[in-house]
């Protein structure tokens, strides 16, 4: 009996120890972030990744979960299927200071050395993130990603779509393995379970599994290293909604009504927003350039001012 026991518990360490991976492959289909998972051509053929487990205590949570992932030529996109038998006890989102207590899907990424990249998703299409200064850095402040989720009866769903430029890597030359987890807070279950067990903290490099991106296909190798270099549309689109906002800005707005033209008429129509990425960084290129020559002007003048009779 006690041989038994004692295979049984280095058979749990063993499958502990073991690192988990998931491999996602490229797709020239996007999916549609809308929060439908079935349906939708782009993830019709990805095989989901299941066996998540309690968070501590290991074993098969109450409330499950799932997950599948593809790579495009700009971005990393996951779906997560949160089975949920009491969807009506969900928690409210009053606090957002305490957002990680809500029913909520959280993706860890660490696609470079120091740079944990958190995103935080709810079943009620709230986000959160913790961006490392170094990534910060990195993408010139451009760090955007976006998600949607969707409730049922039973089960709530979340769609990320995390871009390459964020990342900062692609498998161009090879596979690409990036330490991974996606984890879940059931509030109703009062559970806390992830793909790749965690005996401790979410945050813990040390129980995360791997996230394999098969290698690019040729045919798409240009696209996808021209997204490395770019940031991506969903960072332009908003940094152009905080540039039309912006009283400070108005000046080069108006000194460029054809260039804000151009950029409002994408804003409006969201289908248009991938499609013209370049139009989006080339025009907004033009504004910025803009801007920066009159505040250097703006500068000699007041230093002229100061500093000369």
């Amino acid at each position: 009996m006690k041989k038994i026991l004692i295979l049984v518990f280095l058979c749990a360490l063993t499958c502990h120890a073991a690192r988990k991976e998931y491999m996602a492959e490229y797709s020239a289909v996007h999916p549609v972030l809308d929060g439908r998972i079935e349906g939708d051509p782009a993830w019709k053929n990805v095989p989901w990744s299941d066996g998540f487990e309690k968070r501590v205590t290991g074993g098969k949570p109450d409330a499950d979960t799932r997950f599948k992932a593809l790579y495009t030529d700009d971005a990393l996109y996951i779906a997560a299927e949160c089975l949920e038998p009491d969807m009506d006890k969900l928690a409210d989102e009053h606090n957002y200071i305490e957002f990680w207590l809500c029913d909520v899907v959280e993706v860890f990424l660490i696609p470079l050395k120091d740079e944990m990249i958190h995103l935080i998703y709810s079943a009620r299409n709230n986000a959160n993130e913790e961006i490392p200064g170094k990534t910060s850095v990195r993408t010139g402040h451009q760090t955007g990603w976006i998600a949607k989720s969707r409730m049922e009866k039973d089960r709530w769903m979340a769609e990320f779509c995390i871009p390459l430029y964020l990342l900062g890597v692609a498998p161009q030359r090879g596979d690409l393995a990036i330490p991974f987890n996606l984890c879940r807070n059931s509030t109703p279950k009062k559970e806390l379970s992830s793909w790749s067990f965690q005996k401790g903290s979410f945050k813990s490099e040390q129980g995360f599994g791997r996230m394999i991106l098969k290698k690019v296909p040729a045919a798409a190798a240009a696209k996808v290293k021209k997204s490395l270099s770019r940031p991506h549309w969903i960072s332009l689109i908003q940094r152009w909604r905080s540039i039309r906002g912006d009283y400070s800005w108005q000046d080069v707005i108006a000194a460029n009504p054809g260039v804000a033209a151009v950029l409002d008429a994408i804003e409006r129509n969201p289908a248009e927003y991938s499609v013209k990425a370049d139009v989006l960084a080339e025009n907004l290129a033009k504004l910025e350039t803009q801007r920066g020559a009159a505040e250097r002007k703006h500068r000699e003048a007041v230093m002229k001012l100061l500093f000369e009779d």
